[in-house]
Parts: structure tokens; sequence; C-alpha cells
């Protein structure tokens, strides 16, 4: 979900696993010349879509590279394929109140900056967990944030289990 920590907890893990690191947010920024919110107010929300897809596409055929994925992005099938195929999905699991502890950064996103109360964004986030939630289930590796109090923990836990997974997956 949007305001989880992937991108923090993101360029530690990588740092640990010496992997790249890449926040398809920044690179389509970059590559557009303009702001995620400029996007979609300007062009809309799929022309944003169409440039993340293209921007995932590229990135995932990278090798040994940590993905902070948009929050939204495995809302097409087409991404959420390509990651189950080429990649392993790293769910950053948290509740709704931690989420709207981080309000401030939340209402820059495009999906919640018209939200006006606490209450809007309870609601916005919800609804967009419920649309998201099959999906980030489905991920290979599920990681509950509320046992974690920092970034840094965050990425030495995924370190850690994802050790495991390669070295179980490597041993069979």
């Amino acid at each position: 979900m949007t305001g989880v920590g992937k991108t923090a907890a993101g360029k530690i893990l990588a740092k640990r696993l010496g992997f790249d690191f890449v926040d398809l947010d920044e690179a389509i920024e970059k590559q557009a010349g303009k702001s995620i919110c400029e996007i979609f107010e300007r062009q809309g929300a799929n022309v944003f879509r169409d440039l993340e897809s293209q921007d995932l596409a590229r990135t995932v055929d990278s090798d040994k590279t940590v993905i902070a994925l948009g929050a939204g992005a495995l809302e097409r099938d087409a991404n959420f394929a390509l990651i189950e195929k080429k990649g392993t999905l790293v769910y950053l699991r948290t509740r709704l109140n931690l989420l709207l502890s981080r309000h401030t950064f939340l209402q820059t996103r495009p999906l919640l900056k018209n939200c006006e109360s606490e209450r809007d964004l309870r609601i916005a986030l919800k609804i967009m967990f419920e649309r998201r939630k099959q999906r980030y289930e489905r991920a290979s590796l599920i990681v509950d944030m509320g046992a974690h109090s920092s970034a840094e923990q965050t990425a030495d836990f995924i370190a850690e289990e994802l050790q495991k997974q390669w070295t179980a997956t490597n041993s069979v």
C-alpha cells in the first residue's frame, strides 16, 4: 500500500543484498519529466499506468534489482503476471492506523490528495486495499510491518527470509 515504507526498506534491502534499487514512481517521474500528480492531472490515470507498465517491463529484466512498485502497479493483470514470472513479490502488510499516521505524505499521492478529512482518507485507503488485497496476499513473502520498528529491521528480515527461500529453491 502507499505509505507503507517500500522505498525506505527497499533501498536498505538492495544494499544488504548487493543489488541495484529502483523506485518505480521515481523512474516514471524522471522519464516523464514531471511528478506523478502532474501526470495524473494532465494526462490521466491510464497514461500513468501505461508508463508504469512500460518501466516495470524494462526494470524487471534487470538482474539483481530490488524494485519498489507503485502501490497500484499490481492492479494491472499484465504487471502482476510479469512480477510472478520474473521476480519475487514481497508484501509489506500494515495496519490502517499506521498508514493514517502518515497522512501528510498520503495526501501527496494522486488518488488520495482530494481527501479532506481523516474519515475520507480512511475510506479511500480501505477501498484501495480491498481492490488490491487479493494480489498482495499472493506474494511470495508477506511481512507484518507491526513486527518491525524501522526500515532497517524490515530490510534485515526480508533479506533473511529471501536467503532462506533462495537456498531452499537451489537445494531442490
